[in-house]
């Protein structure tokens, strides 16, 4: 037993070496009619290389409302915001890229009047386009905007690759 838990540590060494770990933290403007909610979003995935600059990321992101609105009396509070996207990157020269990705996003979202309570949550499909630029091998800085189905998110961010 201890042999096979040795050849199996020792067999996953290169792939943990190769690692393209991605992580990131944005700050989402998340938007529907009249209401304004922020968010900070914390992000982990993994970037496949392929051919010619292209870059493939399965990622989750899991975020915490961090500014709420209000319509007349009626508090809206963005508790949390979690899901899953497949980012198709396309790296340029001098650090400058461009990306797209499907989005699929659950938010959580409360409203309280006089004291009573009120919340939802909604699984949302949403198409991400952005640009970012990588300043060092592991840090670059990007912005993006989500068109989901009855929402609009513009974000702001680093990433990190370890």
């Amino acid at each position: 037993m201890k042999k096979m838990l040795l050849a199996a540590l020792v067999a996953s060494l290169p792939m943990a070496a190769s690692a393209n770990w991605i992580v990131g933290a944005d700050y989402a403007q998340v938007s529907e009619d009249d209401i304004d909610l922020g968010a900070l979003v914390l992000s982990a995935g993994y970037e496949y290389d392929y051919q010619n600059g292209f870059v493939v990321t399965p990622s989750l992101h899991l975020g915490f409302g961090v500014a709420d609105d209000s319509i007349g009396p009626v508090d809206i509070d963005l508790k949390t915001l979690y899901g899953l996207e497949l980012r198709g990157q396309f790296n340029f020269e001098q650090g400058a890229y461009l990306y797209l990705a499907p989005r699929y996003t659950n938010f959580d979202v409360e409203a309280k009047l006089d004291g009573r309570t009120a919340s939802a949550d909604d699984w949302q499909l949403g198409g991400v386009v952005g640009l970012g630029y990588q300043f060092t091998d592991a840090v670059a800085a990007e912005v993006g905007f989500t068109s989901y189905e009855d929402l609009d998110q513009w974000s702001l961010g680093l990433r990190f690759n370890f």
